[in-house]
């Protein structure tokens, strides 16, 4: 049992302990180990899995004094990086920026020019790192980044529908192949289902849901940002 602070982040319920005891920087394989010997609450301790940009912001604003890297519960092989602990376990990592270095497995360190985001990178699994164990109710499913369908519905195709773990609801891009008015997009999200529940035009409620919609749509592409005028070909429905 180890003496650091714990950390409940609200978003999504986890708790978080950054183990910056001298004993605590090892291997991968070791710091694996190290973590899932860690109970809180009943719950079994995992190195961290970094899944959503909310959880990536509320690591970095909780941890802005630590100037270490940490493992991320995560390896890395010549076609993919990929989650090997916890829900996701066997996911390709949703990342929309570029993961640098070479190794098979990923470490994470706050970016200290701007304290709200991690920078992460691939090493050796033999090299020592500093243990952040996330202690993550595992009971519920948790989906591979995204799901899809092949439906048909209001003359629009159904493409990706992307499960937001935050907050638990699902958003489906859609991009109409003409531009469509207030009235007829929203009528058509109402028309949506998905998981049994109807979908909605997106209402953002807070700034780590524009985060994670940020990054799901990679506003920063060149393609949205040149192919789409945002207020007239593309809407969001949420289904919650």
């Amino acid at each position: 049992v180890y003496s650091e602070p714990i950390y409940r982040n609200p978003f999504n319920g986890n708790y978080y302990q950054l183990v910056t005891s001298s004993t605590s920087v090892q291997g991968y394989v070791v710091a694996s180990t190290l973590a899932s010997s860690e109970y809180f609450n009943g719950i079994q301790g995992h190195l961290v899995t970094i899944e959503t940009s909310c959880e990536n912001r509320w690591i970095a604003e909780t941890y802005k004094s630590f100037n270490g890297s940490f493992w991320l519960g995560a390896l890395s092989n010549s076609t993919s990086d990929y989650w090997n602990i916890g829900p996701q376990s066997g996911c390709s990592i949703c990342k929309t920026y570029s993961l640098n270095g070479i190794g098979d497995s990923i470490v994470a360190r706050i970016d200290q020019t701007k304290f709200y985001t991690t920078i992460w990178e691939r090493v050796s699994s033999s090299f020592n790192y500093n243990v952040l164990i996330e202690y993550e109710d595992t009971n519920g499913t948790e989906s591979c980044c995204f799901e899809s369908t092949n439906e048909n519905l209001g003359g629009c195709s159904r493409g990706r529908i992307w499960r937001n773990p935050a907050n638990e609801n699902y958003y489906e891009v859609v991009i109409p192949s003409s531009p469509i008015n207030f009235t007829d997009s929203r009528d058509d999200a109402s028309r949506r289902t998905w998981a049994g529940k109807q979908g909605q035009l997106a209402t953002i409620s807070s700034l780590c849901e524009w985060d994670w919609i940020s990054n799901m749509l990679n506003l920063n592409s060149s393609f949205v940002l040149n192919s789409l005028s945002l207020s007239q070909r593309l809407w969001i429905a949420k289904i919650s």
